[in-house]
């Protein structure tokens, strides 16, 4: 069997910076969560039967409120943390959880290079029902799991 999974995610948002010093501050967070899940199967039992394959791709877009804080170390030098605290899609049940550790060097006063750490957890149960059927509706019940956790490098951009 061979088989390939993907999880695609973006994130954009708003940061309201509830205490603000000079040497950091700690905030409440408003974020979209775009998530697109893949996956490939494909499966051999008999070298003369062929190829047996599954193709499943979905795309979950959630809204969360978080807390975020950064600690300046120098100008511009900075190790900041957010955390998600809670998911605001009361349509789909599961869990989501968003834990990112990062340090950023500023290039300038609204860019800089970011190396951090993210841990993220997706629990997800959607049900959908269909009419499809002439003989009445049809309820479809897609379910997962998903983690990750990695290393990253990136840019950010301030306003």
């Amino acid at each position: 069997m061979v088989a390939k999974a993907t999880w695609n995610t973006f994130r954009a948002g708003y940061e309201w910076d509830v205490l603000d010093r000079e040497a950091g501050h700690i905030g409440i967070t408003v974020d979209l969560h775009r998530n697109g899940l893949g996956a490939t199967a494909r499966l051999q039992d008999n070298p003369r039967a062929g190829f047996a394959r599954f193709d499943y791709t979905h795309r979950l877009t959630i809204p969360t409120i978080g807390v975020a804080g950064e600690k300046s170390l120098t100008r511009w030098l900075s190790v900041s943390g957010d955390i998600v605290l809670l998911r605001l899609d009361r349509r789909r049940s599961g869990k989501f959880r968003d834990v990112d550790v990062f340090a950023t060097a500023r290039m300038t006063q609204w860019l800089g290079a970011r190396v951090g750490y993210q841990t993220r957890l997706l629990d997800y149960a959607i049900t959908s029902e269909s009419n499809a059927v002439p003989a009445g509706s049809v309820v479809h019940e897609e379910t997962g799991r998903l983690r990750s956790q990695a290393p990253y490098v990136g840019l950010a951009v301030r306003f």
